[in-house]
């Protein structure tokens, strides 16, 4: 798996450089993904206390001192206790958020669950203590090596951005971390459809603020700070309950749900989803994930609010709902609509990255496409002007609306912004964000319930083509 996405992404691998005379400059990329992470009132270093009072930082030696592996422990059970201490030191400074997520190396020695590729990260920052690639936010790679491009641990990377963009086909991009040389240096690698991005190394026990202000805004800052799109939100809580009806059974290669439905069930799913879907907060965190003290590992006390929703005689893990319900929300324009399924999701790391949602705005039904196109703005629209197009052709979908994502009023959502320079060999590969919304809804072909059904959907298909 590393040789295909070391393949996929050749010679599109590029490190960001800081200036010589500037010890404290982070490059292009950080700044840029960070400046909406309201994280700048942070404590000083001096004042960071664990939960026994004593300083976390050690100025005389210029070095943290549970950042160090003692004998007998190795660094992957050392390293989230320091990072989850350093977590409940800053969280001082953001009283009214809720429970920020956690650091987790149970995946270290036990690999992710994963029906097709059996992977195991050093480090994942989770709300969720039972990791899987669908609840994952930042992955860390530990090597005492020097950093090189080449080097095994990042090719690991590469892997890992591929599935949890596999499992998270929504993601803006993916951020994830390396420690390297004795762990002492710090690299963000970010990862979107166009190619891959390294920062300079922050020296963590050097330049202690630099390396608290990044894990601040790492695990404080808003979702797009580590690549949630800002159009699309996502109830986690809900796609883990709900997985199976908000993907198509094509994409996942998921078993049909079973037609039975019981009026307890919906009632129970309704009250879940008033319950969940909190307006004050798209990302939810979970309380049982984060137990106290703080920065100890301990088994997840979380039960399943719908219990019954799974037969204990059935070897599917599917609820047995309605995958009407919705999970989520994106926005085109000015307009909101209700994420139901995932009808189509582009699986790979470079590219245009495309996801193809069943959607609801007041009662009707939509597909959204949601890629990235590379090319000018005319290039761009060159699929909006054919749908555009006044002739009428039989089986060519009906465009609603448009949008030119904008991160900001009048800026363009586009990957070139992030990068700190234009190379020969990444040259032509930068996307702009767009979205399309189509109508109708329609179901493959596959999907026919009667013999009457298909005849008909074989008829119209020729009796379309004489109309062309």
């Amino acid at each position: 798996m590393d040789q295909l996405t070391t393949a996929e992404l050749n010679r599109l691998i590029t490190e960001e450089t800081c200036q010589a005379d500037d010890v404290d400059d982070m490059g292009h990329l950080l700044p840029f993904i960070f400046k909406s992470s309201n994280v700048n009132l942070l404590p000083t270093t001096a004042s960071l206390r664990d939960s026994d009072n004593k300083p976390l930082y050690d100025p005389i030696k210029k070095i943290w001192p549970l950042a160090c592996s003692e004998e007998g422990q190795t660094i992957e059970k050392t390293f989230p206790f320091f990072l989850n201490t350093l977590t409940h030191a800053l969280a001082e400074s953001f009283p009214t958020q809720p429970l920020p997520p956690r650091w987790y190396s149970s995946s270290s020695t036990i690999p992710i669950r994963d029906g097709l590729i059996q992977w195991k990260p050093d480090l994942c920052l989770s709300d969720d203590v039972t990791l899987q690639w669908n609840n994952i936010l930042v992955v860390a790679e530990m090597t005492a090596s020097q950093f090189s491009l080449s080097m095994p641990a990042g090719k690991t990377l590469d892997t890992k951005a591929y599935l949890v963009f596999r499992e998270q086909p929504w993601r803006h991009f993916m951020l994830f971390l390396s420690f390297t040389h004795q762990h002492r240096e710090l690299r963000i690698h970010l990862y979107d459809h166009s190619d891959g991005i390294v920062t300079p190394a922050i020296k963590i026990h050097d330049q202690p603020d630099a390396f608290k202000y990044v894990m601040a805004c790492i695990v404080f800052g808003s979702h797009n700070c580590i690549g949630f799109d800002p159009i699309i939100s996502i109830n986690p809580k809900a796609m883990k309950l709900l997985s199976g009806a908000f993907w198509a059974w094509s994409i996942k290669r998921l078993p049909r749900r079973s037609k039975r439905t019981v009026a307890g069930e919906k009632h129970a799913l309704q009250s879940y989803m008033q319950s969940s879907m909190n307006p004050q907060r798209e990302f939810h965190s979970l309380p049982d994930c984060l137990p106290s003290p703080f920065p100890t590992e301990q088994p997840s006390k979380e039960k399943s609010t719908l219990p019954h929703l799974i037969p204990t005689n059935s070897k599917q893990i599917l609820p047995l709902v309605n995958s009407s319900h919705p999970i989520g929300k994106i926005t085109v324009n000015k307009n909101k609509y209700e994420l139901l399924k995932v009808l189509f999701s582009h699986q790979g790391l470079v590219g245009w990255g495309t996801v193809c949602y069943l959607v609801r705005r007041d009662g009707q039904e939509y597909i959204i496409k949601d890629h990235w196109v590379t090319g000018d703005k005319d290039v761009i629209l060159n699929e909006v002007k054919m749908l555009q197009a006044p002739e009428v052709v039989p089986g060519i979908p009906k465009l609603v609306e448009y949008w030119l994502v904008e991160m900001v009023p009048d800026e363009v959502d586009d990957t070139q912004m992030y990068r700190q320079k234009i190379y020969s060999s990444t040259a032509g590969m930068y996307h702009m964000h767009v979205c399309l919304v189509l109508k109708p809804r329609a179901h493959p072909l596959h999907e026919f319930q009667s013999r009457k059904e298909l005849v008909k959907a074989i008829h119209d298909i020729v009796l379309s083509k004489f109309l062309l």
